[in-house]
């Protein structure tokens, strides 16, 4: 049953010149959405499919960037609604829906020096070679700041994607910082392990989005849609 709609998503992602066509009309049949190029977000993927499932009538087109991409086309009003994190003086303003919690994990080459500790702390972390996606991200700010808290040494040595982040991985050539659902979505791979970062590093992400009266009649709709998974404060 959902197998069409898994390859429509595999489709949505059009080249950045097809998509910029849908820029130049307001249709609200239409549902432009940016989204982070980065497999750990694609949890959200199952949103849009029960969306298409209940709006099969709204064309739903994907743009997909990194971070720092997705904010300033954002800024450029090129879309209205895109994978983002809590608004910050890094990215700017905009309201935002929180969806996902989720928390840092280490994965290392089974031949590092620290891959047979069960967990590992900042500390352990000072002064290695740090591969964590995204130059400048919200995700790199939040574990730069934790260790600096601590007096801590950071020290990244590559800043582009995470699928590059876990080649460089497979040669030794680092630890490389996730959240907990991209390392079980690995393919299984003997040289490389998950370990947990203790005390728990944590990050919220979700839709960010401009005011509601400044939305298309699917972009209000879409956004309805995913407020019944909004992420519950406790």
């Amino acid at each position: 049953m959902f197998l069409p709609y898994a390859k429509k998503i595999i489709g949505l992602c059009d080249s950045y010149s097809n998509e910029l066509e849908l820029f130049s009309s307001r249709d609200n049949n239409k549902l432009v959405v940016g989204i982070i190029s980065n497999p750990q977000y694609y949890d959200l993927a199952g949103y849009m499919i029960g969306f298409m499932i209940a709006e099969p009538d709204i064309n739903f087109n994907l743009i997909e960037a990194d971070e720092i991409g997705l904010l300033e086309m954002f800024k450029q009003r090129k879309y209205n609604l895109f994978t983002a994190f809590p608004p910050s003086e890094l990215t700017g303003n905009y309201e935002f829906l929180p969806m996902v919690e989720t928390k840092f994990v280490a994965l290392v080459n089974t031949s590092h020096p620290l891959a047979n500790k069960t967990s590992l702390s900042l500390k352990d972390l000072s002064g290695e070679k740090i591969l964590i996606p995204g130059r400048n991200s919200t995700l790199q700010t939040i574990i730069k700041d934790a260790m600096i808290a601590q007096e801590l040494e950071f020290c990244p040595t590559y800043e582009g994607s995470s699928i590059g982040s876990i080649e460089l991985l497979k040669a030794g050539m680092g630890i490389s910082l996730h959240s907990v659902e991209f390392s079980n979505n690995l393919p299984n791979n003997s040289n490389i392990q998950a370990i947990p970062i203790e005390p728990d590093i944590k990050f919220v992400y979700g839709i960010g989005h401009r005011p509601i009266d400044e939305l298309s009649s699917s972009e209000k709709k879409y956004l309805n849609y995913l407020k019944q998974f909004e992420l519950k404060k406790i």
